[in-house]
């Protein structure tokens, strides 16, 4: 079995044992001399995830807080960043760390740290 096979496998769980979810990701544009700012352009990638709540013995206050959530999401779609917005049943979360799970440089999922 291939780690494109688990790729597969792990996708097809997440599907199963989680919902849809939305990543939004704002690329900055041009710059406006008027308003001195920049354009911005969102971009949209529907993501399937399974949302698990912290032990409380990982709840440390500073690095993860009471509220955070773990988000298992499956790979293949987009690689999620910590600039990103998760919306999570009419809820925006904050993408507060990321890490790939990616033998041999093939993603299988992500796990992130999300807050509100």
């Amino acid at each position: 079995m291939s780690y494109t096979d688990d790729q597969a496998m792990a996708t097809e769980m997440i599907a199963e044992a989680g919902t849809t979810m939305t990543l939004t990701r704002e690329t900055a544009g041009v710059y406006v001399p008027a308003t001195g700012g920049f354009t911005t352009t969102s971009t949209t990638y529907t993501v399937k995830g399974v949302k698990l709540n912290y032990k409380s013995k990982d709840i440390d206050g500073t690095l993860v807080k009471a509220g955070d959530m773990k988000v298992l999401m499956a790979a293949g779609v987009v690689e999620p960043q910590t600039t990103d917005l998760l919306t999570i049943g009419g809820v925006v979360w904050a993408i507060i760390f990321t890490q790939a799970l990616e033998p041999a440089e093939t993603p299988i999922l992500y796990t992130l740290q999300v807050r509100k």
